[in-house]
Parts: C-alpha cells; sequence; structure tokens
C-alpha cells in the first residue's frame, strides 16, 4: 500500500479489503459513540505504524480512541487468527497476546455495541 497523506491512505486499504472507510460522513466526531474520539487521519496513520511495531503479528486501522484508557478502535488488515474486516478494540501499550480487549464482526456492529456499552458474545 503506498502511503498517501489525509485519509486517502486509510480509504485505499479500507478499499483493498473491502470495507467501508470509518472516516465518511456516517462516522464524524459528532456521532462517535459516547466516550469515544473518532482520529483525525494524520493520528490514525501515525497510530497505525506505532501499533505495527508494538503488535506486528497483525496488522490494522485505527478508527477511534477511547477518551478514558488506551483502548483504539481498529479495523483489521491482516492478523493471522481474526477476519479481514472485522473490528479490535486493541488496549495499547498491553503486552503482546494480551491486548485484544474485544472484537466485532464489523464497524457497523462496534457503533451498535459501543452506543449501548455491550461487549460481543
Amino acid at each position: 500500500m503506498k502511503q498517501q497523506k489525509g485519509t486517502d491512505w486509510i480509504g485505499e486499504a479500507c478499499s483493498e479489503i473491502g470495507v467501508t472507510s470509518p472516516f465518511g460522513p456516517e462516522y464524524s466526531s459528532t456521532n462517535a459513540p459516547e466516550g469515544w474520539q473518532v482520529l483525525e487521519p494524520e493520528l490514525a496513520e501515525k497510530l497505525a505504524t506505532a501499533l505495527r511495531g508494538r503488535y506486528p503479528v497483525r496488522k490494522v486501522i485505527p478508527f477511534a480512541r477511547r477518551e478514558d484508557s488506551d483502548d483504539v478502535a481498529c479495523i483489521v488488515v491482516q492478523d493471522p487468527e481474526r477476519r479481514t474486516g472485522s473490528v479490535l478494540v486493541v488496549h495499547d501499550y498491553a503486552s503482546p497476546g494480551w491486548e485484544v480487549e474485544a472484537e466485532f464482526i464489523d464497524v457497523a456492529t462496534w457503533i451498535t455495541c459501543s452506543l449501548s456499552q455491550e461487549q460481543p458474545t
């Protein structure tokens, strides 16, 4: 994937794996679930690089961060144990192997569960 400025790289990565980019108009900071902040594209790009360094087993696209913790919501691009396009909530800085807090089938399910404060089954 070619590194690009703005949301282009995120949209391209999402397109490659067949999922909708969370940086479209339906996923803005004004309608993010309570307690979550939608990441600005530049921060998302830096965080994606940092997460690849800390957790090299997976490649993800971070798109939101909890305001009260180090949890980051990410779309899976490549992971040996998870479906491409699913959403992981990664507890950043946790020891490798202990970082996944929750997993959702897609962004819409993450939003629904986050709005209702439910955890996936």
